[in-house]
Formats: structure tokens, sequence, C-alpha cells
């Protein structure tokens, strides 16, 4: 159950398409209960059917506003939920199995639970790709203390009754003991590289930068503290030239990165594009930048590394040394890692980052993603979490 699928997007939204796949071919009958293609307005193809089966795995498309204006995300954020409830407990078969997500936060969660109420044999799987309110306290956007206070009960109510809770790394789990929930039922798998680097795009396009660069492919939004970056780029700038930073990629912060060309930074930001053109975009890059908001990473983990991983990029990481994702960075040699929280150390970093990048070997890099998040044994773990694979 998720709001947005195949042909949205979004990287778990493709993800999903993968999976379902993976379980129908071991013999589950598999459906997606999702809303119709509209996130961030990228879908622009003809209208999909509501009910139609593809790779073996059904999807239904429920009745509900799509996202791609700000009254339809909030009004479909809304109803999206209850379209899923009434949909689980009106169905002829219960499902054995419930997997729901973090889209809309906290509702989604509880709406899994509640379609226990078909049949308490039923497993509710709770797919954590962020945590919430945690997510939202830690860049600011939640400020009425007793609100959070009334989601936090609400999401350890669903942590605490789900059959399983996922998680993509070992501070969110730890996010969530600090809840006072117990450890038995949260697993940490992470998310898999969607596409070998043999599925970029084979018409290249042609960036035209004849200067080092760097790519930040992905969502353009508050989540990827953006701020603090363009601020270390600012200050390199005026120590040097030779640089340029590309954003690939839609979102809210989009306008606001456009106007730093006027400026006279050295940014470029480019809109999105389909995942095997961004490849053929990253590939070209001489390294590219993972970045969150200081205390985001506590409550996410940006998917966006894998697919750098496995075009063999060296990454920089504007994130927290205590970070789970500055500890792999550093532990596997992939890049250099800087804290968000200061931008003029950011920069020194960059420079460093930038002077250095060459010193990486893409074959090792790419090993390290295939080791950690290769696609096989990434969707056999979700399979045994999800209490449908071999133990």
């Amino acid at each position: 159950m998720h709001r947005f699928f195949a042909p949205d997007v979004t990287t778990y939204a493709q993800m999903l398409g993968v999976f379902g796949k993976h379980l129908a071919d071991a013999g589950h009958d598999v459906t997606v209960v999702t809303g119709p293609p509209s996130y961030n307005s990228a879908y622009v193809g003809p209208a999909v059917p509501r009910i139609e089966s593809v790779g073996g795995v059904g999807i239904r498309r429920l009745r509900v506003p799509g996202a791609n204006t700000a009254t339809g995300k909030i009004i479909g954020s809304a109803l999206f939920p209850a379209a899923v409830l009434w949909h689980i407990l009106t169905r002829r078969r219960a499902y054995d199995v419930i997997s729901v997500t973090t889209i809309p936060p906290v509702v989604m969660g509880l709406t899994g639970l509640l379609g226990r109420l078909r049949s308490r044999r039923t497993r509710v799987v709770y797919h954590c790709m962020d945590l919430y309110p945690e997510a939202a306290l830690s860049l600011g956007l939640l400020n009425d203390g007793r609100l959070a206070r009334i989601a936090t009960r609400l999401d350890r109510l669903t942590v605490q009754n789900a059959t399983q809770v996922i998680v993509l790394s070992d501070e969110m789990r730890e996010t969530l003991l600090e809840r006072s929930v117990s450890a038995a039922n949260i697993g940490v798998c992470n998310n898999f590289i969607l596409k070998d680097r043999s599925e970029a795009a084979q018409v290249v396009e042609d960036i035209g930068i004849e200067r080092r660069w760097l790519v930040f492919a992905g969502n353009l939004g508050r989540f990827q503290g953006l701020e603090s970056l363009c601020k270390a780029i600012r200050i390199l700038a005026d120590e040097r030239d030779d640089f340029e930073i590309v954003f690939l990629g839609a979102g809210r912060l989009s306008g606001w990165l456009e106007s730093l060309t006027g400026e006279g930074l050295p940014v470029r930001v480019l809109p999105f594009r389909p995942l095997p053109e961004a490849m053929a975009v990253i590939a070209q890059a001489d390294g590219a930048i993972v970045s969150l908001s200081p205390g985001v990473s506590r409550a996410a983990f940006p998917s966006k590394l894998l697919m750098n991983l496995e075009l063999g990029r060296p990454i920089l990481g504007v994130v927290e040394p205590q970070s789970d994702l500055a500890r792999l960075i550093k532990t596997h040699d992939l890049g250099l890692s800087a804290d968000p929280k200061y931008p003029d150390k950011v920069a020194q970093v960059l420079g460093q980052f930038l002077d250095r990048v060459s010193d990486w070997d893409p074959r090792q890099i790419r090993n390290v993603g295939h080791q950690l998040f290769g696609r096989e044994d990434i969707l056999a773990k979700w399979s045994r979490l999800y209490g449908l694979g071999e133990t």
C-alpha cells in the first residue's frame, strides 16, 4: 500500500515494482494498492488504467486526488489512507500480508494496523523510508509540541504492534528505540541498487562543462541540507574558479537554486530526467554529492547514494560525522565527508575533494555498492522480513 507507484518516479515506487515481480515469480499473489501517478508532476504520459496487471503484479489505483498541486497533495494525503482501509476491509478475501510505508506520515502506519480488523492473522509490515515526527522536527517543520507528542504516541503504537518494522539504517533503529519500544520486531535493511550501470541512457547528453564538476542528483528539497551546501560553494567560489556543481532533479528548492546561477555562483540546475538519462549525466561527473540537513540522518537514509556507487562516483558526504552515512564513507574509503553545521568546514573539504577526486577507483566503489546493496541479496532479505521467504 503506497501512494506512488510506477510510472511515478520515486525510488521506492520503482522498487515496489521490482519487489512485487520478485514475489510474484516466487508464486505469491501480489497486489499494489496506490494512487494515480502524480509525484512532482513528473509523469506526463497518457492516463493509466485503474486496474491492471504488470509483470504478474496486480495494480489497483484508487480514486484519490493526485499530488500534482498543493491542494491535491493535502486532500490526497487525507483520502488515500481512508480509501486503502476501505479497500482492505471490503475485499472479498483478507490479505495475508499488508505492507504500508510512511507516506503520508504516521497515518499510513495506523491504516495498516486497522487493516487487521479484517483478519487478526494478517501480517502488518511497516516499511519505513523515513521516520516521523522526527524528520519534521529536525527541520523545524513541526513546532507544535503537543502535536509532535501526539504524532510520536501514534507512531509508537504502530511500531509496537506491527508484525515487522523495517528501517534503512542502524541510526533509524536507534531512533525508534529511543521511543521506548521493543527491538524484537525492528529489522534493518537498506534499499537496493535499482538499475545496473549498463542501463544508463546510451545517447549521452553533453553537459558542456570543461571544469571539474560534481553532481547532486535527486529531490531538491528541505531534507537535503542544500542551504548549507550552497553556503560552502559560495565560500569556496571566492577562493577558486575551477569547479562547478550541478543539481539534477526537482523539488521545493529548484527555483532558489536557479536564482544562485544569476548571482554568479558556479551552480547549474538541470530539470528532472528519467533514471536512465539521469544515470548518463551522473556517470560524466567527477564525483557525487550526498547531503542531509542536521538531524535528518536519525530519521532517513539517502537512497541516492546507491546509484552513485553503482556508477563508480566518489562521494562527498555533507552529513554529520556520527551518522551511518559518514561512517560508511570512511569505512569503505568512498570519498570524504563534512559536517553541514559548519559551511566553512564544508567548503574546505569540498576543495580537498575536488583536488583528490581522481584518487578513488570507480571499480572499488562499484564493488562496495554491490556488496552492501546488491539487488538479489536485498530482495531476499526483504522477503524474509515480510515473512515470505526462506529462512
